[in-house]
């Protein structure tokens, strides 16, 4: 689910005192992949390496996966530079975040979207309490027209 695609975004800016209200991320609006915490052992350059990290993440561009900057490799943030590949998310089972590298934030998952789409030519309903136009009938609790002598 993307925006690209017509769709509400699935990360939003996290909220951070630190920052202006209103700072979001320029790269939502992009396809980005799904999550996915497949079959990936760790991160490829620090297995050739025989070195370790400490968190992984996903490309959300191109799904590679990549150390994080705590890690002494900080292979992610390499691959985010040498591919202009913005976006990625923590690969860890039970995370659920993202950083973006160029903006330099940290994402959430947005809020669903909420009430239903609005169709093409559909009308407006009365709220709850209210009449609408053109006889849409009585309130609840009311006589209809012609009942109790009115």
């Amino acid at each position: 689910m993307t925006a690209a695609h017509g769709q509400a975004p699935r990360w939003t800016t996290a909220p951070d005192g630190g920052r202006p209200d209103g700072t979001t991320c320029a790269h939502l609006d992009q396809d980005l992949l799904p999550t996915d915490r497949g079959a990936e052992r760790g991160c490829a350059a620090c297995l050739a390496l025989g070195t370790t990290w400490h968190r992984l993440l996903r490309c959300l561009t191109c799904g590679e996966v990549g150390c994080c900057d705590s890690s002494p490799g900080r292979h992610a943030h390499a691959h985010a530079q040498s591919s202009s590949h913005p976006i990625a998310e923590s690969y860890r089972s039970g995370e659920n975040w993202a950083w973006c590298y160029r903006d330099h934030l940290y994402l959430v998952p947005a809020p669903p979207a909420r009430g239903r789409p609005v169709h093409p030519g559909a009308r407006p309903r009365a709220k709850r309490g209210e009449r609408g136009e053109g006889g849409d009938g009585p309130r609840r609790g009311e006589p209809a027209p012609g009942e109790n002598g009115t």
